[in-house]
């Protein structure tokens, strides 16, 4: 079975997060409205306001990176299979042919 189960959500929740930056790039310098929100909103907007604050004043690396993980993705790892000839990778195949034992069946 590919893919998440029926009725799975984990994959709009993860975008609450990502929503809740937006609103506040959009309202800044102003405090996004959360009005009729849940509080679980409330508190993302709040949350959100404070890290697009902590973006615009201090221009601290972490707050871009984070900034730029939430909205674009976080990059892949890159994945080195053995392209260093210093390290080169080994490989080894081994091929074993066994009886079937009987008494497994």
């Amino acid at each position: 079975m590919a893919g998440a189960p029926i009725g799975n959500t984990n994959a709009a929740s993860s975008k609450k997060w990502q929503a809740a930056i937006e609103r506040a790039i959009a309202s800044y310098p102003d405090r996004p409205n959360d009005d009729g929100c849940s509080d679980l909103i409330k508190g993302l907007n709040a949350a959100a306001y404070e890290f697009v604050c902590g973006v615009m004043v201090d221009k601290s690396i972490a707050f871009f990176r984070e900034f730029g993980d939430r909205l674009e993705g976080k990059p892949n790892q890159a994945i080195d299979l053995g392209s260093d000839p210093e390290r080169p990778m080994i490989q080894k195949l081994i091929r074993e042919i066994v009886k079937p034992n009987d008494q497994d069946r």
